[in-house]
């Protein structure tokens, strides 16, 4: 798995707004709420750099899996992962391969300490890959049945 450091220009933008744009793409996501664009992407992009956050697509081959979001807090050494995974992929270990690519990159280029990740208890593949990646489910709350999990 490749990680590319976004690029407003890059041609893969348009299929990640796409992404963004379809609501039972992102139903388990806030970002159903929101109309995406190209100049959107390009704000969040610049508001992550300055913040001093990362984001990636993440490529297997010459085929885009998905896009990951790594929020850092420098002072206390943790990271917070986002992934957005293509629907092309789904079901194959894809997503799977790009968290755990991107952890290990937190881990290892980044040097965090502990790392975090939220899901809906019914996102059962995002369940199912941060407990494969090694997170630990940290609390529940009943309600609005989300999770975060820590590694």
């Amino acid at each position: 798995m490749e990680l590319v450091p976004f690029d407003a220009n890059a041609t893969s933008l348009a299929e990640v707004v796409n992404w963004l744009n379809d609501k039972e793409h992102m139903k388990y996501s806030n970002q159903r709420f929101l109309e995406h664009s190209s100049k959107s992407q390009e704000h969040y992009l610049q508001i992550l750099k300055e913040e001093g956050h990362t984001y990636f697509f993440g490529y297997e081959g010459n085929m885009l899996v998905g896009t990951i979001t790594i929020l850092i807090r420098r002072p206390h050494k943790t990271a917070e992962l986002g992934i957005l995974v293509s629907n092309k992929v789904k079901g194959r270990g894809l997503g799977k391969k790009l968290f755990q690519t991107a952890s290990d990159y937190a881990f290892e280029i980044l040097d965090v300490e502990k790392q975090r990740a939220g899901c809906l208890d019914v996102n059962l593949a995002m369940v199912k890959t941060l407990e494969a990646c090694g997170f630990l489910d940290r609390k529940s709350t009943r309600l609005n049945s989300s999770h975060e999990w820590i590694s």
